[in-house]
């Protein structure tokens, strides 16, 4: 299946070779989160709801009232960020089962562009 993602914006395509079977992992670079307010809310909620991954690491926010705002247009799939710059965070579908979300390495800021890693 390829799907047409974020019409209007530059072409994105994705391949999806998705079953019940697996647990479908994605990352995106949201860059500057929300770029374009409510129609990146818009554009988004669309192609996640496409998508139907169970979990998407992603990086750049910027709003966080807005990644809230984007998570409850969401049926079925809860956030989680963190940081105070472009923040790292993950979308993931509520059905999933999440013992902890947490930040490594945050000794290293400076390495990792004052973004350390989180682990789901």
């Amino acid at each position: 299946m390829v799907i047409d993602v974020l019409k209007g914006f530059s072409p994105v395509y994705v391949i999806m070779h998705c079953s019940a079977d697996n647990l479908d992992v994605i990352t995106w670079n949201l860059e500057w989160f929300p770029k374009n307010g409510q129609v990146t809310l818009d554009s988004l909620t669309t192609a996640i709801t496409a998508l139907d991954v169970d979990i998407i690491a992603v990086q750049e926010i910027n709003n966080t009232t807005e990644f809230n705002n984007l998570i409850s247009q969401l049926s079925g799939y809860s956030g989680y960020y963190t940081g105070s710059n472009l923040r790292l965070g993950f979308i993931y579908k509520t059905s999933l089962l999440i013992n902890s979300i947490t930040t490594i390495f945050s000794n290293q800021s400076y390495n990792f562009a004052s973004r350390p890693p989180l682990l789901m």
